[in-house]
């Protein structure tokens, strides 16, 4: 990604690299607003703060 955005101003195919880097990584990105108690990323990111001995 770091060689993507250093050379894309010049290299054509380094754009092409970027797209697809972002449009891939994209896959894998959730709504923040999405995620409440009930979703998943919630209760897996919960139960590893419980885990390491909760909120301070």
């Amino acid at each position: 990604m770091e060689r993507a955005l250093a050379e894309g101003f010049s290299n054509p195919r380094a754009n092409s690299l970027l797209c697809f880097i972002l449009a891939y990584r994209g896959q894998y990105r959730e709504d923040m607003r999405l995620i409440v108690p009930g979703h998943p990323l919630y209760e897996n990111i919960r139960d590893e703060v419980l885990a390491e001995g909760g909120l301070v």
